[in-house]
């Protein structure tokens, strides 16, 4: 239906978050804590298991196995990297402003 979607994360993708917002943002651990679990409310966390190997950056890696193990259609990102691949195993990779226009058609 139009501009409906599903939002899905991973456990690899939820602990890089936390580890990036306590070392880049000086979050706490409390704080950390409450919006992990926000996120896993509103999106299903799927367990993948460390495989890919196309990016030299790991994370975007476990972006990608998520996106595979939930069969998505999109990747919505600013992440260059993973923009530079356009598509991946028939997943586009798109930003978030592209995305919402896709939506709206």
């Amino acid at each position: 239906m139009k501009g409906e979607f599903a939002l899905y994360t991973s456990l690899a993708i939820l602990t890089e978050m936390a580890q990036t917002l306590e070392k880049k943002f000086g979050w706490q651990a409390d704080k950390i804590a409450q919006l992990l679990k926000a996120i896993s409310k509103v999106a299903p966390v799927i367990k993948t298991y460390p495989h890919l190997h196309v990016l030299a950056d790991e994370p975007d890696n476990r972006i990608l196995e998520c996106a595979i193990e939930a069969k998505a259609d999109f990747v919505v990102t600013g992440d260059r990297h993973l923009l530079s691949l356009n598509t991946f195993q028939n997943i586009a990779i798109v930003t978030l402003s592209n995305f919402l226009t896709t939506l709206q058609k």
